[in-house]
């Protein structure tokens, strides 16, 4: 039997690989994962038999959800064994885990005993085990499973019975003015991605508007994802754009357009999407030149927005030149005491946003996951204390939201309730004053129009 550890806890995944390998027979997979979006690759690499895992495990893209779903769905004959800690909800969750057969969950809140862990590993729990759970709950309270979820990602497309659009009011303006735009945070997992997807999706409901999402996460693209986009075409990502680039097989910024894929129910949205090749490998100065060229034709093709998915933080060549070149940044944080902590630090006069010579003027933050409690103001008041801006924008913490990223589904594919669609519209005013809403951007913030490209185009 081969065992998978991978918590996310570094002390919990030590102690465990030394009890199991002392007190089992069990061959244990040397090393650790640490994001959840790792799991299935390295479960069918290394043909494991049990997965232990944790909520501590990080996912930029993968909800607990969906990591479980993602682990049954392609590695069916996989035992999981998962430890519950940070879970709000343990008992829907328990419920949730119990329907797609996942009996071996211990809830490590109080303390971890390695040797209960050893016991699920040697004695595997059953439905004898937990029905009692279940004596009392009726039919209505029963988690609810969406089938799409067990599909394969390469193998779901964007359906239009999954999209609809809903009534918006259009500010009396005559064009909407080009901009760029970066989603970018200072933390990963903070929900820039999230944000990016769904703000595109409501810009484009726009008549006027042409919008183009472009994800730039190298490392972890996860825009189609969050939109279930098909994959089939090899032709059609960053990936083979950036390959074709450096092979000089780009001759015109016409040709650019061809890489891009449109989405299939909102005609005013095109998307980039990512190098999700896995081991790519790319010259940074050729994207940093071929972004340019992307800017120029977007420019010189009549979109209106251009808006970059931007890897978290300021480690990269990437998020450096984005950040420093577009109009504006979309900035989510978490309320959180360790969110604010990081702004405090990043944002300092010797912080690394400054000293990579960018402008926080043009910065919007976004609270994300926002729970609208006592605390909520004052954790605002310091994150804007620390940016010397305000929050602009606050989106709520809800189940409904997790669900969706969860089963790759943008929030605003369907009708929001007002005040989701509020906050969305007010992110959307950032970049261009088009809906209206109460608290937009005044007049004197709106975008200019532009005269030469965004890169130094035209």
């Amino acid at each position: 039997m081969r065992v998978l550890i991978g918590t996310g806890h570094e002390k919990i995944d030590k102690a465990l690989y030394d009890r199991i390998r002392r007190k089992t027979k069990f061959n244990l997979v040397e090393g650790f994962i640490y994001y959840k979006e790792a799991a299935n690759d390295v479960i069918q690499d290394e043909d494991v038999d049990i997965f232990i895992t944790s909520d501590f495990l990080d996912g930029t893209s993968f909800s607990n959800e969906r990591l479980v779903q993602e682990v049954r769905s392609r590695n069916p004959k996989t035992r999981i064994i998962f430890l519950m800690n940070r879970i709000e909800n343990k008992t829907k969750f328990s419920r949730f885990l119990y329907s797609l057969s996942v009996f071996d969950v211990i809830n490590i809140e109080d303390g971890l005993s390695l040797n209960e862990v050893i016991d699920h590993i040697k004695n595997p729990r059953g439905w004898i085990d937990v029905y009692q759970q279940f004596e009392s709950l009726s039919s209505k309270d029963i988690y609810a499973l969406n089938k799409e979820v067990f599909e394969s990602e390469k193998d779901v497309s964007i359906g239009e019975k999954k999209y609809d659009k809903f009534q918006l009011e259009v500010e009396d303006e005559k064009e909407v003015l080009f901009q760029t735009v970066s989603f970018w945070s200072a933390r990963a997992q903070s929900g820039s991605t999230f944000l990016a997807t769904n703000t595109a999706l409501l810009l484009s409901q726009h008549e006027n508007s042409k919008v183009l999402l472009v994800d730039l996460n190298i490392d972890n693209p996860n825009v189609h994802v969050h939109m279930s986009l098909d994959l089939a075409d090899d032709n059609k990502n960053l990936t083979a754009l950036i390959e074709d680039f450096e092979n000089q097989k780009v001759n015109s910024l016409k040709e650019i357009g061809d890489y891009f894929t449109p989405h299939p129910f909102h005609p005013n949205l095109d998307i980039l999407i990512g190098a999700f090749y896995v081991d790519f490998f790319y010259d940074g100065e050729a994207l940093l030149t071929l972004l340019t060229h992307i800017e120029d034709y977007a420019d010189r093709a009549g979109y209106t927005s251009v808006i970059y998915d931007t890897p978290p933080g300021l480690n990269t060549q990437v998020s450096n030149f984005v950040n420093r070149e577009v109009d504006k940044v979309i900035m989510p944080f978490l309320e959180s005491p360790g969110s604010i902590v990081g702004l405090r630090k990043f944002f300092s006069a010797n912080g690394p946003f400054l000293t990579s010579l960018l402008n926080k003027n043009k910065v919007f933050p976004i609270l994300n996951q926002s729970t609208k409690t006592s605390s909520t103001q004052k954790l605002s008041e310091l994150a804007s204390n620390s940016i010397e801006r305000s929050v602009y924008a606050h989106i709520p913490r809800k189940e409904e939201i997790h669900h969706n990223i969860a089963n790759g589904i943008p929030i605003l594919n369907r009708k929001p309730s007002p005040a989701l669609k509020r906050e969305f519209i007010k992110i959307a005013n950032c970049i261009h004053s088009a809906f209206k809403v109460e608290g937009t951007l005044s007049k004197g913030d709106r975008g200019h129009k532009r005269r030469r490209g965004l890169f130094g185009g035209r």
